[in-house]
């Protein structure tokens, strides 16, 4: 692979994956049944039996993971500048998160989707899949990594000078709020999808006109 196509090393690259990022982070909740909010059997096996549940997991996760291979390009932009030091480490922090977060997206894209599919008691077993103490911190500590990340490369652009010095600012809120998000009802959830998707569209626009710093 060329340096011209690798989204580590090309700000172009990048961008497109930051967008692509964007757009699955929006499409989660859109797509996402909301049937289990009814917290009734029936309810939780309408959801997760159903094939948007994949579908919309799936974007979920997705997004996660091209927002961590996106930050390879923002590295490469910030190299010899001052922000390169704190993209350098959002790199590293964001990915660690990722694969954590991945860990939990997999149970619940497959594992509760089999259940409801089975006819099994599907409300009692995915609360043991989804809501067990080790299942839970590993999903808080990379969520809370992945934010961390987000932050670091709102500093880094914003001490670099390479893009507009707010650009990365509304991605790392929204970002941040990942975790807190999920506490809020289905139109909530569904606006915080659309702010993630506008932050990472915002940034990815900055990237696709951008300069590498060195």
């Amino acid at each position: 692979m060329t340096a011209a196509h690798d989204p580590r090393r090309s700000p172009r690259s990048g961008a497109l994956t930051l967008a692509l990022s964007g757009v699955l982070f929006g499409l989660f909740p859109l797509l996402r049944p909301w049937a289990d909010k009814s917290e009734t059997a029936a309810g939780y096996a309408e959801a997760m039996g159903s094939e948007w549940w994949v579908i919309a997991h799936l974007s979920g996760a997705f997004g996660f993971l091209l927002l961590a291979l996106s930050l390879g390009a923002l590295r490469e932009l910030h190299t010899g500048t001052r922000g390169e030091a704190a993209t350098r480490s959002s790199v590293v922090v964001t990915w660690l998160g990722t694969g954590l977060v991945l860990l939990f997206f997999g149970a619940e894209t497959f594992a509760l989707n089999a259940v409801a599919l089975e006819g099994q008691a599907v409300f009692e077993i995915s609360s043991a899949i989804r809501e067990g103490a080790t299942q839970l911190t590993l999903f808080a500590l990379g969520l809370l990594l992945v934010a961390i990340g987000a932050v670091l490369v709102a500093m880094g652009v914003w001490r670099g000078g390479v893009l507009s010095r707010g650009s990365a600012i509304l991605l790392a809120a929204a970002i941040a709020l990942y975790l807190p998000q999920f506490f809020l009802p289905p139109a909530g959830r569904i606006a915080h999808g659309i702010l993630t998707a506008a932050a990472a569209l915002w940034l990815a626009a900055a990237m696709w006109r951008a300069r590498r710093g060195r």
